[in-house]
């Protein structure tokens, strides 16, 4: 089933609420990726030192060829490991400073197409967005789309992050988590 309706976008403001989760998630993957990059880079010293302590068991020559070779050994491993955190930073913690400069959300109105999962009872509606395809709601929302002829998502532009789901006049709004609010 395909929705005849165009989905059609708006632009406004985030409101305070909006901008306080944005920026709780963002610190939240800040603060991972800076903790476990500092951890990587200890467990790389201290398996430095743990080698280097190990090696002045062996003879003189084994020795001289760790002293040669262990500078470059672990700094490709250093490299290895920024280049990774660098690449999840602007992968996942970018698009979360991106929305929250600019300020803007999109709502998002289109044709709501419902689907549930076969063999448990979990409802989703199908939304026109290319990274969410489908969006976990309540079986009350999954009710009323029948009902309706025009469904609405807030969510930030950049990261994808889903604020609220408006299905006539039903709504759900997501958390940090992405997680249903009970309001």
């Amino acid at each position: 089933m395909t929705s005849e309706i165009r989905p059609i976008t708006e632009r406004q403001p985030f409101s305070e609420a909006e901008l306080n989760i944005l920026k709780s998630i963002r610190e939240r993957k800040i603060f991972y990726a800076f903790t476990t990059y500092l951890a990587f880079i200890a467990l790389l010293i201290s398996v430095y030192f743990y080698a280097k302590s190990q090696w002045q068991d062996y003879d003189e020559e084994e020795q001289l060829r760790f002293v040669k070779l262990a500078p470059y050994v672990f700094s490709l491993f250093f490299v290895g490991l920024t280049i990774f955190f660098i690449n999840y930073y602007y992968r996942l913690v970018q698009p979360y400073a991106k929305d929250i400069k600019e300020g803007i959300k999109e709502i998002i109105y289109f044709k709501p197409e419902p689907y549930k999962t076969p063999f448990f009872a979990e409802y989703y509606i199908v939304t026109p967005l290319k990274n969410k395809r489908r969006i976990k709601v309540s079986a009350e929302i999954f009710q009323s789309i029948q009902n309706t002829g025009i469904a609405s998502i807030t969510r930030a532009p950049h990261s994808s992050f889903v604020f609220e789901v408006d299905v006539g006049k039903n709504e759900m709004t997501f958390n940090e988590t992405n997680e249903p609010l009970d309001i």
